[in-house]
């Protein structure tokens, strides 16, 4: 019997944890990206799809739709696999459709709120062996390496321009922009996972507005 690779799930239509078990917007089916199977599949047609396009990253649209080990996993192998073409510096960003909580988990190494670091100076001297109680993952298993579309900002510029009222997820620092930015400092893992060095790379949601 062959199994779908596909999961169709109860639908929820929230920015919450809980969407990681559901269908996004009640309409886009999951990925069984937790099987190693199917996994191991979408590693092996994206390397292909490198090799074949020769592009110099991979933009994840809908990124906390996959669960976190497994975009662990899946950014170590397209790095391993751009490496052997000559690229060192291979980039992957991701939208995060959720509050900077949840999103840091997938930046760089994983950071829990409780892994914040207050000292921003300290912060700027982060490499990949910064001791790795900051973290909850090691260097290998560096997730995303930016923000590709950060709803955290996003809803912040809504606030600020008066676009929106209260429209805030958990984890979402002020809307001051000085204050938003050292938030995502201490909450956030911007070491690059390719080089080892500090190196913020976060795209912003202004051609929405």
């Amino acid at each position: 019997m062959v199994r779908s690779l596909t999961h169709e799930s109860s639908s929820l239509l929230i920015f919450h944890r809980q969407k990681q078990i559901s269908k996004f917007a009640f309409v886009q089916d999951r990925l069984r990206e937790w099987r190693t199977d199917v996994r191991e599949k979408i590693e092996h047609f994206s390397c292909m799809a490198l090799n074949m396009l020769d592009f110099d990253g991979f933009r994840i649209d809908k990124a906390l739709q996959v669960t976190v080990d497994a975009q662990g996993e899946w950014s170590n192998y397209m790095r391993e696999c751009a490496r052997k073409l000559g690229k060192e510096n291979f980039y992957i960003p991701g939208e995060i459709v959720a509050g900077n909580t949840l999103g840091a988990i997938y930046i760089g190494r994983g950071k829990e709120p409780s892994m914040q670091v207050e000292n921003i100076t300290e912060v700027l001297t982060f490499t990949n062996e910064t001791d790795p109680k900051f973290f909850i993952r090691e260097p290998e298993k560096a997730g995303l390496d930016a923000a590709a579309f950060h709803y955290t900002i996003y809803r912040a510029l809504t606030r600020f321009l008066g676009l929106d009222g209260i429209y805030a997820a958990e984890g979402d620092p002020p809307v001051n922009f000085v204050e938003t930015w050292n938030s995502i400092l201490r909450t956030n893992d911007l070491v690059n996972a390719n080089t080892g060095k500090f190196d913020p790379r976060r795209e912003y949601p202004l051609n929405l507005l």
